[in-house]
């Protein structure tokens, strides 16, 4: 698998999450011949790994690179904020909301 440089503005995951999240984001972009994943397919891709993920994933997809959330309901240890190898354009903003918050997943590109 092909790694993909990323410059990471904030990270909030431990470093193991960081790592399988990469994974997950490189494969989405080797897949896509070098294109970026929507956020839509981001958050399907890192469900489908519940074993190490669990449930609750949100994504946000923008050129914007100032974007934010002040969301309150975001889980402790579970945020990122990054901008992308081939696809520096995107910023992307990714996290769970806490289980007693999560009534399903949202994603915004």
């Amino acid at each position: 698998m092909a790694t993909y440089p990323v410059a990471v503005v904030q990270n909030e995951m431990s470093p193991e999450l960081y790592s399988e999240f990469i994974k997950v984001f490189n494969d989405l972009v080797e897949k896509a011949d070098g294109l970026c994943p929507t956020a839509e397919a981001l958050v399907d891709r890192v469900h489908e790994n519940a074993a190490v993920f669990h449930q609750g994933w949100n994504a946000i997809r923008t050129v914007d690179e100032d974007a934010w959330t002040h969301m309150s309901s975001i889980d402790d240890g579970t945020l990122v904020r990054f901008r992308a190898g081939l696809c520096f354009r995107w910023t992307y903003i990714v996290f769970r909301i806490k289980q007693s918050d999560n009534s399903r997943s949202h994603y915004r590109t």
